[in-house]
């Protein structure tokens, strides 16, 4: 009885700061007030709450939302859309997650016209709310936020698409005329688990832009699928070396030996992280042919890639070649082998 009692007068101090101090000194009482009475856990402070989405200071109109969305009672979801038209950007982001957690359809129209507003981080938070509603609509606003001028609000509706296995769409938006669209889609597909999806990405290899490249390249290592292995040993001379070194690596997670020469041919690649990438992934293949490709590379340059090499040749536990390389008349081989016996 007695803690019930206390329950009940917690709720109605809370109740009090937040309605009946109207001094600006106790701003803060009002703000840690919205709080508490999410906290309490009370179905009773979803009406004060609602009321606090008026208050004349933004900290506890931010709180508020914050608390609403918190609750999930979705008597808060039509107050809630109107203060995605709050004049603090704050409130409108908070409003806008709030809504998201809710997960009410209801929202779907007022947050998609969020992700035009003029504040990046209310774009944002749309992005990510939006992707908490199961309904058709939110699909293709998401397309086109992948195109957004902000990485953030870029990154938010990727995951919400990802979040939505938004498959079709992110399909069609590969042949997309924006960039950045083409990017972020390329790099969702990847995280479909869906063989449908291997197709498109393998086109999107030839794309104009680098970047879709090399994020469809990275989409293909994620998917597993061998379909993309000839694929890929092409990519492995294309123009780009970013391009060629997430090829290398992709081609490693793939663990297909028709790899092996290609990767091999790719230790001697202008560009040292290229030849760093395909050592790495000849040590996964437990394929003897990469050997004596990887003894020569023990002498390479490049301390990265020489590292590389000598991780592979431990992985490949090949010791006798090892052994061999401490009298090569080159002292980095001779150096990294006896370093690689060492991981033995």
């Amino acid at each position: 009885m007695k803690k019930t009692r206390e329950k009940v007068l917690s709720w109605f101090l809370a109740a009090f700061l937040l309605f009946a101090v109207p001094t600006v000194a106790f701003q803060e009482a009002r703000n840690d007030a919205a709080t508490a009475l999410d906290q309490l856990d009370n179905t009773r402070a979803v009406e004060p709450l609602i009321k606090a989405l008026s208050d004349e200071e933004s900290e506890v109109r931010q709180s508020a939302a914050i608390s609403l969305g918190q609750l999930g009672d979705t008597r808060a979801v039509e107050p809630l859309i109107k203060v995605l038209s709050d004049e603090e950007s704050e409130v409108r982001q908070s409003a806008a997650v709030a809504l998201g957690q809710l997960g009410d359809t209801r929202a779907v129209e007022p947050l998609i016209k969020v992700l035009g507003d003029e504040e990046s981080e209310v774009r944002q938070s749309a992005a990510y709310a939006l992707g908490w509603m199961n309904d058709t609509r939110v699909a293709s606003p998401l397309i086109k936020a992948l195109g957004d001028e902000n990485s953030d609000v870029r990154d938010y509706a990727s995951s919400s698409l990802i979040r939505l296995k938004a498959i079709d769409p992110l399909i069609v938006a590969l042949s997309e005329d924006d960039d950045e669209i083409r990017q972020r889609a390329a790099y969702a597909l990847g995280w479909m688990n869906e063989t449908r999806v291997v197709g498109p990405l393998i086109n999107a290899l030839s794309d104009r832009d680098r970047n879709v490249r090399f994020n469809s390249t990275y989409a293909l290592s994620l998917l597993g699928d061998i379909q993309a292995v000839e694929p890929l040993i092409i990519v492995l001379s294309d123009e780009e070396s970013e391009v060629r070194e997430i090829a290398a690596y992709a081609l490693g997670q793939l663990d297909d030996t028709r790899a092996i020469e290609p990767l091999i041919k790719a230790l001697s690649d202008e560009e040292s992280n290229v030849r760093q990438s395909a050592a790495i992934s000849l040590g996964q293949f437990g394929d003897m042919r990469a050997v004596e490709p990887l003894i020569k590379a023990l002498g390479e340059e490049n301390d990265k890639v020489r590292q590389s090499a000598a991780d592979s040749l431990t992985q490949l536990n090949a010791i006798d070649p090892l052994i061999e390389a401490l009298s090569d008349e080159n002292s980095k081989v001779r150096m990294m082998a006896a370093y690689a016996l060492g991981k033995h």
